[in-house]
């Protein structure tokens, strides 16, 4: 009798021994997600379960914790429909086997892996986040800790089920079908505009906006298919981790910056043509004075005068702030203007003559 009593005390010890207590917090924009059966799940196996109290903490006892990457998964009656969410790859316990879920960063990935199809304000009320007149505890298998049903949409004891207008898969397959139509349409935007150019049907200014637009395509699509990396490796692992959250927007902050100053050299009215295709440019030739009407003519030659006139404004207020360089350019740029002027004014007196 002794001997069996010893045999069964050790046994208790050896299984309590293996247990271990998860303690999660659960937060939506700082506060307290109360009332939900939050279960602990390891592979789609549940592992034990509890209900959050009102600051959003839960401890569920587990008889085993063989990894510190957890998934949960929550139920919660709420307006009479049961309300459920479920969270994979996003928590991971520290040494104390505590985790603090901040479910806006979830919900965020979710809106912005849907591509518009589902808001933040859907989803919180599809997920039972914030509610009112709900009930404080789940179905009553909820409070079970045995195995669960590994699905994010059940049925209430009231028969009505919330799902959100599209489910997480959905809405990345149809994101990544706009983003992979985005770059198709982007690379056809470059491929014409690229064809322009090396046809010799746009010259001057109208080159140099070509040029520009290919500059801010290119790196339109390097923002795209930033994106559509971040969509295939969520559809092919579930929720991304801090670090790879991270490095997708550390690539979209970079490739911004990068359009930003493109855009910003356009406003300043950087040239991207060289110094003979510049000349070219503000060169007026007998042939195309030829081709012209009078009025044409007349009008050619007072679009060079305005022009004329914002470059000796510009040489003359800015030209502390510039380089001797850029002086020579301008001054250069003026003199040029200035003689094609001449030769249109002596084409319009030969006409009238």
């Amino acid at each position: 009798m002794n001997k069996l009593f010893t045999f069964l005390t050790l046994s208790l010890v050896a299984l309590t021994s293996f247990a271990e207590t998860v303690k999660l917090k659960i937060t939506y924009n700082g506060s307290g997600i109360s009332g939900h059966t939050v279960y602990v799940m390891i592979g789609g196996g549940v592992l034990g379960s509890g209900v959050t109290d009102s600051y959003g903490e839960v401890s569920v006892n587990v008889s085993s914790l063989p990894t510190k990457s957890i998934d949960i998964k929550g139920e919660k009656i709420c307006n009479n429909a049961e309300k459920s969410w479920e969270v994979k790859g996003y928590v991971t316990l520290d040494g104390s086997n505590y985790a603090h879920l901040k479910m806006e960063e979830p919900i965020a990935e979710m809106v912005e892996a849907s591509g518009g199809f589902m808001s933040e304000s859907t989803l919180v009320a599809s997920y039972g986040l914030v509610c009112s007149g709900s009930s404080g505890s789940s179905s009553s298998s909820s409070s079970s800790s045995g195995t669960a049903d590994n699905t994010s949409n059940n049925t209430g004891s009231t028969g009505v089920s919330s799902t959100p207008l599209m489910t997480r898969e959905e809405s990345l397959e149809s994101q990544k079908m706009m983003l992979e139509n985005r770059l198709s349409n982007l690379d056809n935007k470059i491929s014409k505009s690229q064809s322009k150019i090396d046809e010799g049907k746009v010259e001057g200014k109208k080159k140099e906006d070509e040029m520009y637009d290919i500059m801010e395509w290119e790196v339109e699509k390097k923002i795209t298919s930033n994106k559509l990396d971040k969509v295939n490796l969520q559809m092919d692992k579930g929720m991304l981790n801090k670090s790879e959250r991270q490095m997708f927007k550390e690539n979209e902050k970079a490739y911004e910056e990068e359009l930003d100053e493109i855009k910003e050299d356009r406003k300043k009215g950087v040239s991207l043509l060289s110094e003979e295709e510049k000349a070219e440019a503000l060169e007026v030739t007998d042939a195309e004075m030829a081709d012209m009407s009078n009025l044409q003519l007349k009008k050619k030659r007072l679009d060079y005068k305005s022009k004329l006139g914002k470059l000796k404004l510009k040489l003359k207020t800015k030209k502390k702030f510039m380089s001797p360089n850029e002086v020579e350019e301008l001054e250069a740029q003026i003199a040029d203007i200035e003689k094609s002027i001449e030769v249109m004014e002596a084409e319009i007196e030969k006409r009238n003559e």
